[in-house]
C-alpha cells in the first residue's frame, strides 16, 4: 500500500538545474492564482496574505483590505469557480517556506473536505 502525500507548498527557485516537482501548480502573480494584494505596494506581506485569505474564505474583501472593490472580487470569483483545479496538487510560489503565503489558503480551500465532496 503506497502512502499518499498531503499537498504542500513549494518555493520556486531560479537555481540552475531546479525543476518544479511533479504534481505542482505555479500560483505566483504570473498566474490566475496570484495574490491580488501586493506586499510592499498595497500593504506589508502579512497583511497581503491575511486579506487574500479573508477574500477567499468570506467571499468579500476585508474592511482593512488595501482596496475594497472590484479587482479582488473578480479574482475571488475566478478562484472560487476553479479551485478544483488545485485539488491534490502541490502549490508553488516565491514566498520563503518559513513565512506566510497566499498559497497556504489556496491549499486549504482546494483540499477542504467540502471541496473534496463536490460541495465547495
Amino acid at each position: 500500500m503506497s502512502v499518499v502525500e498531503k499537498p504542500r507548498r513549494v518555493q520556486l527557485s531560479r537555481r540552475k538545474g531546479w525543476r518544479m516537482p511533479e504534481n505542482t501548480v505555479k500560483v505566483d502573480r504570473t498566474t490566475k492564482w496570484g495574490n491580488p494584494y501586493r506586499a510592499g505596494v498595497h500593504c506589508d506581506h502579512q497583511h497581503a496574505v491575511d486579506c487574500h485569505r479573508f477574500l477567499l474564505t468570506q467571499g468579500r474583501p476585508a474592511k482593512t483590505a488595501p482596496w475594497p472593490d472590484s479587482p479582488p472580487m473578480n479574482y475571488a470569483l475566478a478562484v472560487a469557480g476553479n479551485i478544483a483545479e488545485l485539488r491534490g496538487k502541490n502549490l508553488a510560489c516565491w514566498c520563503p517556506l518559513d513565512q506566510p503565503c497566499h498559497a497556504d489558503a489556496l491549499l486549504e480551500l482546494a483540499n477542504a473536505p467540502a471541496a473534496l465532496d463536490g460541495e465547495g
